[in-house]
């Protein structure tokens, strides 16, 4: 099990393709709320939003592992997005570490400082959290 590097129009692609895969944004709760995040409603999916932290221990490392084995099956087909593709790869292989098979990581990112990213290429909206 390796992590694939997948650009983002291929990674779109496949999302509309395959039946049991996923895209997580690894991104922060600022980045989200800064320059939006991924539209996935025109293939009749939504993102999946695990905010990373700066620091990554082994209780970061356990509270991701719970959300996988908590939201994905091991045969799921995850697909990890973060700014520039950085984070998404450490996601990616701590998920295929952690027993998942099919792990993507799209390696020009959400919003990378060229013009072939997500943003850039894809459809895109602004986060709506509801405050509670």
């Amino acid at each position: 099990m390796e992590v694939i590097d997948i650009n983002a129009k291929e990674s779109f692609f496949k999302l509309k393709e395959i039946r049991n895969s996923n895209l997580i944004d690894v991104r922060t709760l600022l980045e989200w709320h800064s320059t939006g995040i991924p539209d996935l409603s025109s293939i009749n999916k939504s993102v999946f939003l695990f905010e990373w932290e700066q620091n990554i221990n082994q209780f970061f490392i356990s509270k991701f592992q719970e959300m996988l084995s908590t939201n994905f099956e091991r045969t799921s087909v995850l697909f990890f997005i973060c700014k520039s593709g950085i984070r998404s790869k450490f996601a990616a292989h701590l998920a295929t570490i952690s027993g998942y098979y099919y792990c993507y990581n799209i390696s020009d990112g959400y919003y990378n400082t060229g013009t072939s990213n997500w943003k850039n290429l894809l459809p895109t909206k602004k986060l709506d959290i509801k405050h509670h």
